[in-house]
């Protein structure tokens, strides 16, 4: 949207301009990259292939560099395995692998940089080890990464305008978001969940959980953001009456407290990790698990500016005094920039005259309601 920053050309011209701070987006980059890991799993867990694997990205740190960032993070890699026990035939293994990759960036420097890091694809595959019994875990997980570099840049805006001299202006103003800050935020809280499989057959063995949040209310307060939300749960399990794993689909409620703020609410992505499940009876399982909270938030501020001025013929008027109750916010400025006419030669004699007309003494003590005389020209009084 384009704002209307000054006014030339114009008799008796009066402006009210401020200089407001904010922040421009000045360079970007994005860039998919692959990482690679592997370790040992255990004989102990009697492994026998590996299935599938859920991965979530962290970024920790993110360096500037001339025309370039380098972001070091964290990913949380969750492995789903067969295995070769009785009463567990799924396994599941955690693995953290540290990355540290350089985004080229388009544009000019900045004096901030924030940045981000999404998983886009995971490929996992184990062989045999060199200990009998034991697997050599392989992964390959597809990031992509973003960053931006950002400028504090100081500007002056025009709030307000009129004449004191021949033609009248008419403004339009809208209401502009400007951002102060961009900022990456990651927070995590843990959970816990209770589910009863009413009518299901017993319970022997939990294998796994999948959960998916789904917010349905934010609120803020207090430098703490509230989620609520429900928890789409599907639940893997073992039972006496068959081998064979069996699944329970279900939505459960949650609240979680994040000790942050964001601007952008809507911009926010929920993701779980390090699921655990547990049997308290044969009806009823413990889940708990690790709900990461990760924004690219911008902070912004609300001004009304003007967008539009045109100038129209102005009527004569006749002098006359007006009963006048300020109204909330309101300053001399405000009332001056209402009724002065060209009668004044400027704002100051017009607010020095109200002042001495009122006995006040202090511009800034005008309150909401307060009963204030004024002189005016009126075309109605012709």
């Amino acid at each position: 949207m384009e704002v209307v920053t000054g006014i030339r050309g114009v008799d008796g011209l009066m402006l009210r301009t401020e200089t407001l701070s904010g922040c421009q987006t000045v360079a970007r980059g994005e860039q998919d990259v692959l990482v690679r890991d592997e370790c040992d799993l255990g004989a102990v867990l009697q492994i026998t292939d590996t299935l599938y694997a859920t991965a979530i990205a962290t970024v920790q740190d993110v360096m500037g560099g001339e025309e370039r960032a380098t972001l070091s993070g964290n990913i949380l890699l969750e492995v789903v395995h067969r295995s070769a026990m009785p009463s567990r035939p799924l396994v599941v293994t955690r693995h953290t692998i540290p990355f540290e990759e350089t985004v080229s960036l388009t544009g000019d420097e900045g004096d901030s940089l924030c940045a981000g890091a999404v998983v886009k694809d995971v490929a996992v595959l184990s062989q045999e080890g060199q200990e009998e019994g034991s697997r050599t875990l392989r992964a390959e997980v597809l990031l992509g990464l973003n960053a931006q570099a950002a400028r504090q840049r100081d500007l002056c805006l025009l709030l307000d305008a009129y004449t004191t001299q021949g033609d009248c202006l008419s403004l339009e103003k809208q209401e502009v978001r400007r951002a102060l800050a961009h900022k990456q935020v990651h927070t995590a809280e843990s959970g816990k969940l209770t589910l009863l499989l009413d009518g299901q057959t017993p319970v022997r063995t939990p294998l796994r959980a999948a959960l998916r949040p789904v917010v349905t209310d934010m609120t803020q307060a207090g430098g703490k953001l509230n989620v609520e939300g429900m928890m789409e749960v599907t639940l893997l399990y073992m039972t006496d009456d068959t081998e064979t794993p069996q699944t329970y689909q279900t939505e459960e409620p949650f609240r979680m407290c994040f000790a942050c703020e964001v601007s952008l609410p809507e911009s926010l992505v929920l993701t779980t990790s390090n699921i655990d499940v547990n049997s308290i009876t044969s009806d009823r399982v413990e889940v708990k698990y690790i709900l990461h909270l990760d924004c690219h938030d911008v902070q912004l501020a609300s001004e009304a500016l003007v967008t539009q001025v045109e100038q129209e013929p102005a009527e004569e008027a006749e002098p006359g005094i007006l009963m006048y109750f300020s109204q909330p916010g309101e300053s001399l400025w405000d009332i001056a920039n209402e009724h002065m006419t060209e009668e004044y030669d400027s704002p100051k004699t017009y607010i020095k005259e109200v002042k001495s007309i009122n006995s006040l003494t202090d511009v800034d003590k005008i309150y909401a309601g307060q009963r204030i005389v004024i002189p005016y020209y009126s075309t109605e009084l012709k």
